[in-house]
């Protein structure tokens, strides 16, 4: 493109116009989202919901906040704030599992219970379950936030094959009513 690759904002790419509309210093023809900026080669900005309903495609690289409600060793689940909750959507599709690996744990953020936090991460499934994995970033905004109170369901809400089950998926919830729990039988090696 005429352009010399040290000062080029889309080096793999022509792009003589050097066009950068969301000012992130990386060329919109090269940009996921060229409409936002991530610098650096940051996920691109997306709400919980966004990614939850599908609007964000699996294999995206994005950027999300909210408040971590829970935590195990090193993964997390992350929710938005009650404050920020969509007008239509509400607690639903408002929660997210964040799976890292042992290997990305040395190299991000700890976080804990009411941390307010930015993730970098790309948009995956597991077994059905919409989820962020491959963290690249977390950036601790607040400590100590209010995490969202559990929303109070029915087990026919949320049993598998629900219509809302997925939607509430990483949501903090509050079962009423009869509960039939089943637990498999101890296999080889279970105590």
């Amino acid at each position: 493109d005429g352009v010399a690759n040290l000062v080029d904002n889309c080096p793999s790419m022509s792009n003589a116009d050097q066009a950068d509309a969301d000012g992130d210093d990386i060329g919109d023809v090269c940009d996921p989202c060229p409409e936002a900026a991530n610098p650096a080669g940051a996920g691109c900005p997306a709400s919980i919901y966004e990614v939850k309903t599908g609007e964000v495609a699996e294999g995206s690289q994005v950027s999300v906040t909210g408040v971590v409600t829970a935590t195990i060793e090193s993964r997390f689940f992350l929710q938005v704030a009650e404050a920020d909750w969509d007008a239509e959507q509400g607690v639903l599709n408002s929660g997210i599992y964040v799976y890292m690996s042992a290997s990305q744990v040395d190299n991000t953020a700890a976080v804990v219970v009411g941390d307010s936090i930015r993730i970098d991460a790309t948009v995956s499934s597991y077994y059905g379950q919409i989820q962020l994995s491959g963290v690249s970033g977390i950036d601790v905004l607040a400590q100590g936030q209010a995490i969202p109170e559990p929303v109070v369901v029915e087990p026919a809400d949320v049993m598998t094959g629900a219509a809302d089950a997925a939607a509430h998926e990483a949501v903090l919830i509050s079962v009423t009513g009869a509960v039939t729990a089943t637990t498999a039988p101890a296999g080889p090696g279970d105590q």
